[in-house]
């Protein structure tokens, strides 16, 4: 793993390979390890997988600050600079709505640096706040406004029942191993503050109109509604962006459906890198 300083974090990354650079953002909860099944995939590119802020081997944001909505998007933004070349792009969840956030910067200043985007269930729940979604939007208020009473609380064991559940099913998720269901639970403060962000998030409508390069937005058949219309706002909102569902799959797809990804993920590249 290398690392690199943002705003005095310390953010670990994963740079394996050589060859076209391709940028491989995960979700809340997880880490780089989210995306080593690309490793077979793309054997002749440069794989580049961070570690979000306070996941992974990345520090976490001081607790007595609260998180900017932009900061993953900013410590994005920085290590593609780094990069210093064009990029492939495949991310997931928080990750790829940090990502847009990222792009959005780069396309306000003229320099995008990304070639092709692959946006795995982006959560930009954002969009949901203009009609006629507001049924939708309402429902991720009250979870953000749950999931702070919670974690104010230190009750960090429930807040991760009302964010797995909400993803998962509560059945699903009452079901995975103890050993996993621990692991998860060490992740929800930054969960937490990224849930306290949310209704901070840039409008960044007009930046996606102004992306050439190809995008496809994927959802999963059986992920949660909300989820599923921000992946048809987001594919509405930049021209010639393709949505595509996987069947009988959730939101975590790069987890539970590696091997069908995979297949997409490879047409993607055929098509367009």
């Amino acid at each position: 793993m290398l690392n690199f300083d943002f705003e005095g974090l310390n953010i670990a990354y994963r740079d394996h390979g050589s060859g076209q650079p391709v940028l491989l953002v995960h979700c809340s909860g997880d880490s780089h390890r989210q995306w080593r099944f690309v490793d077979q995939l793309f054997p002749d590119c440069r794989l580049i997988a961070p570690d979000l802020i306070g996941y992974g081997s990345s520090d976490p944001w001081p607790e007595q600050q609260a998180l900017p909505a932009d900061a993953d998007a900013r410590m994005l933004d920085q290590l593609m600079q780094q990069i210093d070349a064009p990029i492939q792009v495949i991310a997931h969840s928080y990750g790829a709505a940090s990502l847009l956030n990222a792009v959005a910067r780069q396309v306000r200043e003229n320099r995008l640096q990304a070639t092709s985007l692959y946006l795995i269930e982006p959560v930009c729940f954002n969009l949901l706040a203009q009609p006629p979604h507001q049924q939708q939007w309402q429902q991720i208020l009250e979870m953000q406004q749950r999931s702070r009473q919670l974690a104010q609380a230190g009750e960090l064991d429930r807040v991760a029942d009302l964010f797995m559940s909400f993803w998962l099913g509560e059945q699903v998720w009452q079901q995975m191993p103890q050993g996993y269901r621990q692991a998860v639970i060490g992740t929800m403060p930054k969960v937490a503050q990224e849930f306290n962000a949310l209704d901070q998030a840039e409008e960044i409508t007009a930046e996606l109109g102004q992306l050439s390069c190809p995008v496809t937005v994927l959802r999963g058949e059986q992920s949660p509604e909300p989820a599923r219309i921000v992946a048809r706002l987001i594919a509405e909102r930049i021209p010639g962006a393709k949505l595509t569902e996987m069947a009988d799959a959730g939101h975590m797809i790069p987890q539970s459906r590696p091997e069908a990804l995979s297949q997409l993920l490879l047409k993607f590249r055929n098509a367009y890198w």
